[in-house]
């Protein structure tokens, strides 16, 4: 793994972490707004605004770890995992935008 690359990918990630914040708070506030929610949809999109930001730290800090013990390039695979929660997000509030 090189130090450049470990450097650019954490800035990058934690970029991101901002970003899913923004996208989180926008949606569920959108969507919480326009309609009634029911007590299990209110609390995952109340908890989202915590986890996602959250998933991208703990990934960077794996990476960063990794980096440290002298993994292979394939601990950036890491990186990716909050784009998965991310996607997963907007797929279940476009679900809930459908059922409304």
């Amino acid at each position: 793994m090189s130090l450049v690359w470990t450097v650019i990918g954490t800035i990058l990630e934690l970029m991101f972490a901002n970003f899913s914040l923004m996208a989180v708070v926008f949606a569920g506030g959108g969507l919480a707004n326009g309609r009634t929610l029911s007590g299990i949809e209110l609390g995952i999109l109340n908890l989202s605004i915590f986890v996602l930001p959250a998933v991208s730290v703990i990934c960077t800090m794996i990476v960063i770890y990794l980096h440290w013990r002298g993994a292979t390039a394939s601990a950036y695979w890491w990186y990716a995992v909050p784009l998965v929660v991310l996607a997963l997000y907007l797929g279940f509030v476009t679900y809930l935008c459908k059922t409304a």
